[in-house]
């Protein structure tokens, strides 16, 4: 993490902070002074007060000493949008099931591979990179490890390597030798998405 962002988050973690502990603050006041109902009512002398024509507030908040939030300015930095990429846009993204990609991908260079959609219901397996290499098939799962976008290639493993989208496992596995594993051998193999059917 570079310093620029440990500043911001930082900053923005220390206004949460003093937030919840005025909100705490506050809410502890008004419990000790009355009870919730009454915050915030206002009433008039009556009868049995005299002539006295005061208004008196029953809760009082001291908005002087509440701190001011403050944000970080950087007239020099430059701010680019990040798109998030989906792999359903990619060339080697293709909507078919098992047996038509082993059709696509067969007698192709080795690391031959496409990416399609799990079929099944499941919350955490969304895609499966089919492989082609060695007169051999590999069928990996592409997990979702949780809601921040984070991916990984195949079984539960320790040391594993997370991505930011399917998109980024194909391209990095197609620089680095990827282990693919079924039941009759193990090899490693560079991937080398096909574009076309």
């Amino acid at each position: 993490m570079c310093c620029w962002c440990a500043r911001v988050y930082w900053t923005v973690l220390h206004n949460l902070l003093l937030r919840m502990l005025d909100s705490l603050m506050e809410l502890r006041l008004r419990s000790m002074v009355m009870c919730g109902c009454c915050a915030g009512y206002q009433r008039q002398a009556g009868e049995g007060e005299g002539d006295v024509a005061a208004v008196e507030r029953v809760s009082s908040t001291d908005d002087d000493q509440r701190q001011q939030d403050y944000v970080i300015v950087d007239d020099d930095a430059t701010y680019t949008e990040i798109e998030e990429r989906h792999v359903e846009t990619e060339q080697y993204y293709f909507t078919v099931d098992r047996a038509t990609a082993e059709r696509m991908l067969q007698g192709r260079e080795d690391g031959s591979c496409l990416v399609r959609p799990f079929k099944a219901a499941d919350q955490c397996i969304r895609y499966i990179v089919s492989i082609w290499a060695s007169d051999q098939y590999y069928h990996l799962f592409v997990r979702q490890l949780d809601r921040r976008q984070r991916y990984a290639i195949g079984q539960r493993k320790s040391g594993e390597r997370y991505f930011g989208s399917p998109s980024e496992i194909v391209e990095f596995y197609s620089e680095h030798p990827l282990l693919c594993t079924n039941k009759s051998v193990s090899q490693c193999i560079r991937l080398s998405p096909i574009s076309y059917a």
